[in-house]
């Protein structure tokens, strides 16, 4: 028989285009895996298990041929399937943000870290900002700034933006341009005036990077697995906004990593995968220079790929099912 195999997600932060239910599909059909469970968050009956840590025992949808996305979520309500974390072989985290750090010391110490992926150790670790300082040759210019006078000091040379370290979804970052504080809303405030505005200070401070004027040429997201570039999709903000965000009014079409971002991914990938990380997204901003650069990482519920199956007309759900379990059977020896 082949892997068990658990997928833990939440159902009611997703829509149709949420690419888990093609992974599981992909591997509920491969010829490694046995059977495929997924486990949400969201099912109350899972209530000890997530949130309350007291029992390794989950309700959970057997995945078959007929496994999609259903808007009701009635799929994941009365589940019958009733299975144990540690009968499992390989346990695939997609739980959205926040990061739960409780939950994933709790899911640690009864599950061998090296069977899930991402490991919860390595998304903690790169899931904070600072961590691109560990990449910095492959970013534009950036800073730790923990105080007001340091953002003033890192503004004499450059246009910046801040973003809190442990923000994510675009949540709290800020542009600085010419001595002008700017949120993502359009809300302006003088510098001078915003050191109230700028609460992460009194936290653990900002990331500060070089704001580039290239935006308008767009964010690429590329999804990485195992080492090896499976998709891009290049999102291209709004006209006159600086946020590449299909929310706010911004678009998204298909693309493809070039020389430099395969070199990119290749390097990250030697430094996270140690660290248990066996997918990630990276997504490059065009430099001055006309080069693309890094300006993020996400290790925690790397999605996207069932579009960018539509739009480059490949099987990518296939490719990552693939490389995943190419990376658990590397790293769970």
């Amino acid at each position: 028989m082949g892997y068990r195999v658990l997928i833990l997600i939440d159902h009611q932060s997703h829509n149709i285009t949420n690419s888990v239910y093609q992974l599981a599909n992909r591997f509920f059909l491969h010829p490694k895996i046995g059977e495929v469970f997924v486990a949400s968050r969201s099912d109350v009956s899972n209530l000890a298990f997530f949130s309350k840590h007291s029992s390794l025992d989950l309700h959970a949808v057997k995945v078959d041929s007929g496994f999609s996305f259903d808007s009701t979520g009635q799929q994941f309500d009365h589940v019958s399937n009733r299975i144990n974390l540690q009968e499992m072989d390989m346990v695939v985290l997609r739980l959205p943000h926040p990061l739960d750090e409780a939950f994933f010391h709790f899911i640690s110490e009864n599950f061998p870290p090296e069977k899930m992926i991402n490991r919860p150790q390595g998304i903690i670790q790169t899931g904070n900002k600072l961590f691109l300082l560990k990449l910095q040759s492959w970013c534009p210019p950036i800073r730790w700034c923990t105080t007001f006078a340091e953002i003033i000091d890192f503004h004499q040379a450059y246009n910046l933006v801040l973003k809190p370290l442990r923000s994510y979804g675009g949540k709290g970052i800020v542009r600085i341009y010419d001595g002008v504080l700017e949120d993502t809303y359009g809300v302006k405030i003088p510098l001078s005036k915003a050191e109230l505005f700028l609460t992460d200070l009194k936290r653990d401070g900002y990331l500060a990077m070089q704001y580039l004027e290239n935006v308008h040429l767009g964010d690429k997201r590329i999804v990485v697995v195992n080492g090896k570039i499976v998709g891009a999709a290049l999102r291209i903000p709004a006209a006159g906004s600086w946020v590449c965000n299909v929310s706010q009014g911004g678009h998204a079409e298909a693309a493809f990593a070039d020389e430099r971002e395969a070199m990119m991914a290749d390097a990250i990938h030697k430094v996270v995968s140690p660290l248990g990380i066996g997918i990630f997204g990276m997504d490059t901003l065009v430099d001055d220079n006309g080069q693309r650069v890094l300006s993020e990482i996400n290790t925690l519920s790397v999605g996207g790929f069932g579009p960018m199956e539509m739009q480059h007309q490949k099987p990518i759900p296939a490719l990552v099912a693939d490389e995943l379990i190419s990376f658990y059977e590397q790293n769970s020896k």
